[in-house]
This record gives structure tokens, C-alpha cells and sequence, in this order.
């Protein structure tokens, strides 16, 4: 049986998201920081070290965060442009 390397799978993706969300590209960010914590939390529950499970944790807390904080931000992008095609302003509110 193969063995896989879910944290080096997290570290890749989570990179790529980084690299999205710092050249705007949120969207793409978002999906790739959801796939990241996947892979995180998977090599959460088999990882033996605690140190090492710690420093998981601490860093899938930031990523989830981080990701969070996109969905809003894409949320409320597609809520405006879903105001503007509709002719109203969420201002009007």
C-alpha cells in the first residue's frame, strides 16, 4: 500500500493558495486554502508527535481564518454584482 504524504499535500496547496490570494486571485485562493485544511486535518489525526500536532493545529487555524475572511470577501463581491445587474445598490438598503 502506497503511503501518502498528507502534509507535504497540505504545505503544496496551501502554497498555491498563497500564492493566489497574494495575485488577487481569490477565488481560486478560497478553494485552494478549503483542499489544504483537508489535507491538514487528515495528517492531524495520524500524526504521533505532539509538538508536531500542535504546530498543525496552529497552522490550520491561520489557513481557516485566512479562508473565511475570502468567502466574505467573495461573498459580498458577488452580492454587489448581483445588485448592480439587478439595478439596486446595496446602499439603498
Amino acid at each position: 500500500m502506497a503511503s501518502v504524504d498528507f502534509l507535504g499535500k497540505a504545505v503544496e496547496l496551501v502554497n498555491k493558495a498563497i500564492s493566489e490570494d497574494t495575485s488577487g486571485n481569490f477565488e481560486d485562493a478560497y478553494k485552494l486554502y478549503m483542499q489544504s485544511l483537508d489535507y491538514f486535518m487528515t495528517s492531524l489525526k495520524y500524526e504521533k508527535n505532539q509538538k508536531v500536532r500542535d504546530s498543525i493545529r496552529k497552522k490550520l487555524e491561520e489557513y481557516l481564518e485566512r479562508a473565511e475572511k475570502l468567502k466574505a470577501h467573495i461573498s459580498n463581491k458577488n452580492n454587489s454584482k448581483q445588485a448592480m445587474a439587478n439595478g439596486t445598490d446595496s446602499s439603498d438598503k
